[in-house]
C-alpha cells in the first residue's frame, strides 16, 4: 500500500501520543522555500495535511478521495504539487504486493489470534489507540487490520469501544477495564 509521507515531520513535530489535540505550526514556514512554491490554497492543503499526519504517524493513506473528504474541499488535493514543492514524498509500505496505489480497498490484514488472555488485553488497547480516530470521521484509520473475533467479544463485554477510548482520559479505569476484560475471556468469551 502506498502512502503519503510529509517530510521533515518528525522534526517539526515532538509528541509522543499518536494523535494530538493540536500541532506545532513554527512560523519559519513562511520563509521556507518549498512552502512559498505552494499556491495560496495548496498551503491550506499542506497545513491540514500535517493535522491529518498527526492521526496516522506521518504515514497518509495515498487515496485522493480520502484525503479530500479529510480536507473537506470540493476539488482535488494539491498532493503532487506539494510532491513537487518536496514537501512530501510517496513510500510504499510493501504490503499487499505491488500496489499502484489505485486501490480504494482498506487493507484485509487480520491481526493474529492472541496465545494468552493478557496478550488479548495488550492487542485490543493497542489497536485502539493505533486505530482509532479520535475525530469521529469513520470511526476507524484507513487501513485498519481485522481484530479477532474473540477480542472483539471480549471488548463488547466490558462496554464497547467507548470503553476502551475512555481509558485515554481516565487512566484510572485502566485496572478495572482490564480485570473485567480479563473474567470475560475466562468465561468463555475468548475460547
Amino acid at each position: 500500500m502506498k502512502f503519503l509521507q510529509l517530510v521533515d515531520f518528525d522534526k517539526t513535530q515532538h509528541y509522543k501520543d499518536r494523535t494530538p489535540p493540536w500541532i506545532k505550526l513554527h512560523r519559519d514556514i513562511l520563509h521556507k522555500r518549498e512552502f512559498l512554491k505552494l499556491e495560496e490554497a495548496e498551503r491550506y492543503h499542506y497545513v491540514a495535511l500535517q493535522i491529518i499526519a498527526s492521526e496516522c504517524e506521518n504515514r497518509i493513506p495515498l487515496d485522493p478521495k480520502w484525503i479530500q473528504g479529510r480536507l473537506s474541499i470540493k476539488g482535488k488535493p494539491a498532493i503532487q504539487a506539494i510532491i513537487k514543492a518536496g514537501l512530501a514524498r510517496i513510500v510504499d509500505d510493501g504490503r499487499n504486493g505491488a500496489s499502484s496505489g489505485t486501490s480504494h480497498e482498506p487493507s484485509k490484514e487480520t491481526i493474529p489470534h492472541p496465545a494468552t488472555s493478557e496478550e488479548a488485553w495488550n492487542v485490543a488497547v493497542d489497536y485502539h489507540y493505533r486505530y482509532a480516530s479520535e475525530t469521529g470521521v469513520g470511526g476507524w484509520t484507513y487501513g485498519a487490520p481485522e481484530l479477532p473475533e474473540e477480542i472483539t467479544a471480549a471488548v463488547r463485554a466490558i462496554g464497547d469501544w467507548d470503553r476502551v477510548a475512555n481509558l485515554r482520559k481516565n487512566p484510572r479505569d485502566l485496572p478495572f477495564a482490564r480485570k473485567e476484560f480479563l473474567a470475560a475471556i475466562k468465561n468463555g468469551v475468548i475460547k
